[in-house]
């Protein structure tokens, strides 16, 4: 199995769990994971927010409105990543960048399937972290 045909195979099984099962069983060990998959390096994160992508894309209007939220909220934290540094990210020439660019896109997936009255406290939370100062002893 060469290296590329792995990722496609790995990829399309990605986007069959998305559509094969309910979110409602998805999404919770997705978001528990985020973090660890990040210390795992950018082909994780980035594997797993492409999974994440491909769920919100899937979801059904009624699971969209019972998730939306933690969802949006995962994704900041994935956005936070930056700040946070983890070592296997930092690893990569590329891996802060890869998995922004991941979480950026999921992101705005999710926003395209959201009302406006939805989407707006989403908008002002995302606002909101741009503006937050970072801690002390951060770069």
């Amino acid at each position: 199995c060469s290296a590329a045909r792995c990722a496609d195979v790995a990829g399309a099984v990605r986007r069959q769990l998305a559509l094969a099962v309910p979110a409602r069983l998805l999404l919770p060990p997705l978001l528990a994971h985020l973090d660890a998959a990040a210390e795992a390096g950018p082909e994780s994160a980035c594997g797993l927010l492409g999974l994440l992508g491909a769920a919100v894309d899937a979801m059904d209007g009624a699971a969209l409105s019972s998730h939306y939220e933690a969802v949006a909220a995962a994704l900041l934290r994935a956005l936070d990543l930056r700040r946070r540094r983890p070592a296997a990210l930092l690893a990569a020439s590329d891996g802060l960048d890869r998995t922004e660019a991941a979480a950026v896109a999921c992101y705005v997936r999710l926003a395209l399937r959201l009302t406006e009255a939805r989407f707006r406290p989403l908008f002002l939370r995302l606002l909101e972290w741009a503006d937050a100062a970072p801690a002390a002893g951060e770069p």
